[in-house]
């Protein structure tokens, strides 16, 4: 599944909870773009979008009190 098929899923939940793309450390300001330039990455370092949409759904309950880090190393759920 294509990056931008997990954006869409994310902007699709009434009340999303937010969600930040880590690479090497660095938080991506923009992860469409990076991700549109670096496909292989997305596909082969960070988890399979299916991981990505069940961490999401299994962490929606904590929308209000945490963010959700997705990087190359896995999930992090950060308190806000």
């Amino acid at each position: 599944m294509p990056f931008s098929k997990i954006i869409d899923y994310c902007q699709s939940i009434k009340v999303p909870i937010t969600i930040e793309f880590y690479y090497k450390g660095t938080l991506l300001e923009n992860p469409i773009d990076f991700f549109v330039q670096h496909p292989q990455l997305f596909e082969n370092e960070f988890p399979s979008s299916e991981a990505i949409i069940a961490k999401i759904v299994e962490n929606h309950i904590y929308k209000d009190t945490h963010k959700l880090a997705i990087s190359e190393y896995g999930f992090h759920r950060i308190p806000v």
